[in-house]
């Protein structure tokens, strides 16, 4: 899920981390809330039908890019705190929505029991890209 760089920001993302929100986020990918059970069964009829099941909640991991031309030392401060964090006790909640060009929610997805796995940054396109680790997923 990302945004073009010459786009109007009709569809914009807001990522949320224990309740503050994290300036110039323009990539977030490798978001899934559940895995997709196949289940294969044979019809009265004789035919064989596979269908898709939501799956348990899955563990996982996400990367969250932002342009650093938002410089935000109190952010980029608490990234690299983060990455120090004892996770089980005192992991974060995060939260990625998506807004439509009238600002109203679209779709949102929940990650608990989260932390910092790396911090990348990249000069020469000037982004910082965030691996988030979860343990809880959900999407509304």
């Amino acid at each position: 899920m990302s945004l073009p760089p010459d786009s109007p920001r009709g569809d914009e993302l807001v990522v949320t981390i224990d309740g503050v929100e994290i300036p110039g986020v323009i990539e977030v990918s490798g978001l899934s809330a559940a895995d997709v059970a196949e289940l294969k069964e044979q019809a009265a009829n004789g035919k064989y039908v596979v269908r898709h099941l939501i799956g348990r909640a899955k563990s996982g991991e996400f990367t969250v890019t932002r342009g650093i031309v938002v410089r935000s030392a109190t952010i980029g401060d608490w990234f690299l705190a983060a990455l120090g964090r004892d996770v089980a006790a005192h992991p974060f909640e995060v939260s990625v929505m998506t807004r439509d060009e009238s600002g109203n929610p679209r779709e949102t997805f929940s990650f608990g029991k989260c932390h910092v796995r790396s911090i990348e940054t990249d000069d020469a396109t000037s982004t910082e890209a965030v691996v988030i680790a979860y343990e809880e997923a959900d999407q509304s």
